[in-house]
């Protein structure tokens, strides 16, 4: 059996002679009345027997307190079959003694149990459908998790190898709280499960929730606790892999907490608040999600803190690349307290603010990022890239373009304070600002852009008084190149001049000259009036300024 790759060993699982949930030897009605002590009947089975099959023909099995599942168990229910609390119970099925704080640890409680397809309902009435702690090898496929009421619909705490596949989640009413998930992964802990013990912190390891769809309640799928030992160890949570989920009409899709060498692939999110958060998380890779028509930031990436226990940790060496962001009410991509990670390959568009914010972030790569119609909320107050309080950062081939959108931004790029960010290689259509004709603004001296040359003005200036308006300030260079020709024709043979800002001066007449052709005597005297503006002085022969080129 360890041979078989965990899947396949989970398909093991229901293999064997099986009861019938309506059969002489269970005789459950399914009528919806109250059934709750045959059914604990029913599952205690497994105890006695070793290991429990059973299957739930079409019907409603009501149940009115909580019951506990043991290992070993293996349900099938017909795609009409519902389990539903008729009952005031606030738990529907336990995977442990009920209130026992030493009920088991790490994976030792209830394991090898499966439910397949049918219905579980909480009436309106439940907080928890299913208790999961501590427990490995489990699977629940193809299985409807609805009407749950101010709680998780599904708790899995402390868990080894346990697997979501083709699962659908929806309606779920919340009023007491917006902290309540569909399925919540997390730490055994007295105050976050109080339902059994033992309260170690054990993570979960190795869960897979593929396929499932989340709709109509608080939260999709989440994590909101991290756990740092006496000793200062961090918990994690590993190998977890949220895949091709569909999530519509929620308050956050995804949040990722305390996550670890982990995978969120080919999501699909509609209307949300937020879509995916990513919270003291590492080695985690968002890749290939679509979210759309969110309420706040498409993706946010930042640092989880608890100041009762002074958890406080940041994001570090995360991946988040090749996602689809469209119609976001608030940002894009928003990064705070995140460092060291990866992001790359994303397409956003139609943001009400910042396409990518970035704050307190350091050491992070981005990369080929597109943002289409930034600033669409308001004209003139947001940019389309903007850094504020963040060092040493890789900006890479990032792009801004409001072709087909109102031309809202200010800046392309905006920097408002930060040391040793490197940008390179970027292209942005002019924002609403008149400085730097709204292409890149901010606290650049000590941030280096484009080690190639930038264009600034290319034209004529062959005559005394002639003035070109430069694109961009002159301040964010670290020099200037002039090129010139000594011919009326822009065609004839060019020389440069290269000034390094050290020696520019701004209106100071006559401060510069550039000689086209030495042997004729030719030159031109020539002057930064302001710092977006060259002026001709005077001429001597037939000297002409062509270009004016800056590197920062």
């Amino acid at each position: 059996m360890s041979e078989l790759t965990d899947y396949e060993y989970l398909l093991t699982l229901t293999e064997g002679v099986r009861y019938n949930a309506k059969g002489k030897n269970i005789n459950l009605k399914g009528d919806g009345s109250d059934e709750t002590e045959k059914f604990q009947e029913m599952l205690n089975r497994a105890q006695t027997e070793g290991k429990l099959n059973v299957y739930f023909p079409k019907g409603v099995y009501g149940i009115r307190n909580v019951v506990q599942i043991f290992s070993n168990t293996h349900i099938e229910m017909h795609e009409e079959a519902v389990i539903k609390m008729i009952g005031n119970d606030l738990k529907m099925i336990t995977f442990g003694e009920l209130n026992n704080p030493n009920f088991a640890t790490g994976y030792n409680g209830a394991h090898d149990i499966s439910i397949k397809g049918g219905t579980l309902d909480g009436n309106g009435v439940s907080t928890l459908l299913l208790g999961i702690g501590h427990t490995k090898n489990l699977l629940f496929e193809s299985v409807r998790f609805i009407n749950t009421r101010n709680g998780h619909s599904v708790e899995c705490n402390s868990s080894y190898n346990v697997q979501f596949i083709r699962c659908t989640f929806e309606n779920m009413v919340s009023v007491t709280s917006t902290n309540r998930e569909f399925l919540q992964l997390d730490f055994a802990s007295a105050a976050g499960f109080p339902s059994f013990g033992a309260y170690d912190y054990t993570p979960c390891s190795n869960i897979l929730i593929d396929g499932c769809a989340f709709k109509n309640g608080d939260n999709g799928i989440g994590c909101h606790s991290g756990y740092i030992d006496d000793a200062g160890n961090e918990f994690f949570h590993e190998n977890i892999r949220i895949t091709n989920c569909n999530f519509e009409n929620v308050k956050y899709a995804i949040r990722v907490q305390s996550f670890k060498n982990s995978t969120v692939s080919g999501n699909t999110i509609n209307d949300a608040d937020m879509g995916i958060i990513i919270l003291s998380n590492e080695n985690t890779v968002i890749s290939n999600n679509t979210i759309q028509n969110t309420i706040s930031d498409g993706i946010r990436i930042y640092n989880g803190q608890n100041s009762t226990t002074g958890f406080n940790r940041s994001s570090y060496r995360n991946i988040v690349a090749n996602n689809v962001l469209v119609n976001l009410g608030q940002n894009g991509i928003r990064m705070s307290n995140a460092h060291s990670n990866l992001i790359a390959n994303n397409i956003i568009k139609n943001v009400s603010k910042e396409g990518l914010f970035m704050i307190d972030s350091h050491k992070n790569h981005i990369n080929n990022i597109v943002v289409e119609g930034a600033a669409q909320l308001t004209s003139g107050s947001y940019s389309c890239f903007r850094i504020e309080s963040s060092n040493d950062n890789v900006l890479n081939n990032i792009r801004a373009d409001n072709t087909t959108y109102p031309k809202n931004y200010y800046y392309g790029l905006y920097i408002a304070s930060g040391q040793r960010n490197h940008i390179s290689e970027y292209n942005f259509m002019p924002g609403e600002s008149t400085f730097n004709n709204g292409i890149i603004s901010g606290e650049l001296a000590n941030n280096v852009s484009n080690g190639e040359w930038v264009q600034l003005f290319t034209g004529d200036l062959g005559t005394n008084g002639a003035s070109g308006t430069l694109l961009m300030d002159i301040n964010i260079f670290s020099s200037i190149l002039i090129v010139a020709n000594d011919n009326n024709s822009s065609a004839a043979q060019t020389v440069t001049m290269e000034i390094p800002k050290p020696i520019y001066k701004i209106g100071t007449a006559s401060r510069h000259r550039i000689v086209p052709d030495s042997n004729s005597g030719d030159r031109v005297d020539f002057s930064f009036i302001n710092s977006k503006t060259i002026q001709v002085d005077s001429i001597q022969g037939t000297g002409h300024i062509r270009m004016v080129l800056g590197r920062m």
